[in-house]
């Protein structure tokens, strides 16, 4: 009887439980990695739509005063998590985001409520907007004198 792996060289018959075994915890460690980076990835990604979400939506608010000669509100609530233009749906802001609202004091009806107004003329009662997440912040600016809503470029907090 011939044995059928008597041509085959000593080493050449497959790999070990070893080599399997540390090939798939190199393969693991690579997809872990990945995970991270892509989970990171999508926090950034929403994140900026949030905050170019919101920027537009401010600019609607001013547009829809000036269109329609009316004062167009823009409220915010912290506490309950969200902003809202007068007339529409509130949209959520995630659990991860931090946001401070400055803006004149006589529009600020609590600690976690507070309005921006866009008056018919295109101005505004002015303020700032800023977003904090995942060590990112973000500054909305938006101009009394002119109403212009002005995306800030991202900066790492510190």
């Amino acid at each position: 009887m011939r044995d059928k792996h008597a041509n085959s060289k000593v080493g050449e018959r497959g790999f070990s439980l070893v080599e399997l075994l540390v090939a798939m915890g190199i393969l693991a460690l690579i997809l872990a990695a990945i995970e991270t980076d892509t989970r990171r990835a999508t926090t950034s990604f929403e994140f900026r739509a949030l905050t170019i979400q919101m920027a537009v939506d401010l600019r609607k608010a001013r547009t829809t005063a000036i269109a329609n000669s009316r004062d167009v509100g823009f409220a915010f609530n912290a506490s309950e998590r969200w902003y809202q233009v007068d007339g529409r749906d509130r949209i959520p802001i995630p659990a991860s985001a931090q946001m401070t609202l400055v803006t004149a004091k006589s529009y600020v009806r609590s600690i976690d409520d507070a309005r921006l107004v866009f008056f018919r003329d295109g101005s505004s009662t002015g303020g700032t907007i800023t977003l904090l997440m995942d060590k990112v912040r973000q500054s909305i600016s938006i101009d009394w004198l002119t109403g212009r809503v002005q995306l800030e470029p991202p900066l790492p907090s510190g």
